[in-house]
């Protein structure tokens, strides 16, 4: 995945059940704290996301 609503329409309208990866690219070293950060926020709230459609 390289988008946030792809990976929203996955986890909201879709019943299949997988594993689905977030790339995470940078090539300035010096941003690294930052883009991990990022991506830790997105997760979060990608799982609250799935347990909120798990849940029904």
């Amino acid at each position: 995945m390289a988008r946030d609503d792809a990976m929203d329409v996955l986890l909201n309208e879709s019943d299949l059940s997988g594993v689905a990866y977030w790339e995470v690219l940078g090539a300035d070293p010096t941003r690294a704290d930052e883009l991990f950060a990022d991506t830790v926020h997105r997760v979060n709230a990608w799982r609250k996301l799935e347990e909120t459609c798990a849940s029904g």
